[in-house]
C-alpha cells in the first residue's frame, strides 16, 4: 500500500478514517527513543480503543498482524541497517551499504 488511506481502507473497508501520523523521514533519534508513526482516532479524535469484535479497534487490531514493512535507515555516522518486520514479532536487522532510493512501491509519509 502506499499510504495510510490505502492501509486503513483494506484493514476496516473504504471511508473516511481518522487518524494522526509522524513523519519519520528527517528525524535524528536517539538510542531507544520512540515514534509513534500512526496513531488510529475515534469519531471524537480520542485514541481508537479495541473495542468489541467487529468494532474499528478489534478490525485494526487483527489487520496490524497482517502488514510487514521494511524500513532502512543510518546512523549519522553513515552506518545504514535494513529492518525487516512482519505483523506477528518476526524482525530482522542487516547491515547494508546504502538505503535504496525511493521508487513506485516506496510508501508515501
Amino acid at each position: 500500500m502506499p499510504d495510510w488511506k490505502q492501509v486503513l481502507d483494506k484493514i476496516l473497508g473504504p471511508g473516511k478514517h481518522n487518524y494522526s501520523e509522524n513523519d519519520i523521514g528527517s528525524l535524528i533519534l536517539s538510542p531507544n527513543e520512540t515514534v509513534f508513526i500512526l496513531t488510529p482516532r475515534d469519531a471524537t479524535g480520542e485514541k481508537l480503543q479495541v473495542g468489541p469484535p467487529g468494532s474499528p479497534g478489534a478490525l485494526l487490531n487483527e489487520g496490524r498482524l497482517h502488514i510487514a514493512v521494511e524500513i532502512c535507515y543510518c546512523s549519522t555516522l553513515g552506518d545504514c541497517w535494513m529492518l525487516k518486520a512482519a505483523g506477528r514479532g518476526i524482525d530482522t536487522r542487516e547491515e547494508v551499504r546504502h538505503c535504496p532510493a525511493p521508487s513506485s512501491r516506496t510508501f508515501r509519509e
